[in-house]
């Protein structure tokens, strides 16, 4: 609650609302907050620069026409993660460096379920809550969970290592 128990939208939510109502600039300020970590999201499930800028762009580009519309179900953060998963899931990994162990890393997030990857990713390399992971996916915050655990058990088993 905010100030006289008045509860004030998030950052996150006020500049969305700005942008439903128009104003391109808040657009703007959400893409700045928001890219670098959509970026690494998107190259840690790809695994290829290239790829990763054009789902990145390819994201963006649909959160400003949604924005626009109002169409939208949940917080933005969450929002915008579901949005890049969906860009990344038909694209399969590549990999980053040829031999090394991120070559590796790359195979290894390629074998798991796509779910499980974005999971994995959206919690590790962009620190979301299982609450936002669960929004991002449209499953449950312990569903999310799980997800996540179960992803990190397949990474260690392709490692060759116990969990």
């Amino acid at each position: 609650m905010g100030f006289y128990g008045v509860q004030r939208l998030s950052s996150d939510e006020a500049l969305a609302r700005k942008v439903a109502g128009g104003d391109r600039r808040a657009f703007t300020s959400i893409y700045r907050r928001h890219c670098s970590g959509l970026y690494r999201y998107c190259l840690g499930s790809l695994g290829d620069a290239l790829q990763a800028q054009e789902a990145l762009e390819r994201t963006m580009r649909g959160a400003l026409k949604a924005l626009l519309q109002d169409r939208r179900d949940t917080a933005l953060k969450p929002w915008l993660y579901r949005l890049a998963h969906e860009e990344t899931g038909t694209r399969s990994p590549g990999a980053v460096d040829q031999g090394g162990r991120l070559s590796q890393v790359q195979k290894d997030l390629a074998e798991l379920p796509h779910p499980q990857r974005g999971g994995l990713l959206m919690r590790e390399l962009a620190g979301l809550s299982f609450e936002e992971i669960g929004l991002a996916l449209r499953i449950s915050p312990d569903d999310a969970q799980q997800t996540v655990y179960e992803a990190r058990l397949r990474m260690a088993e392709l490692r060759g290592k116990p969990a």
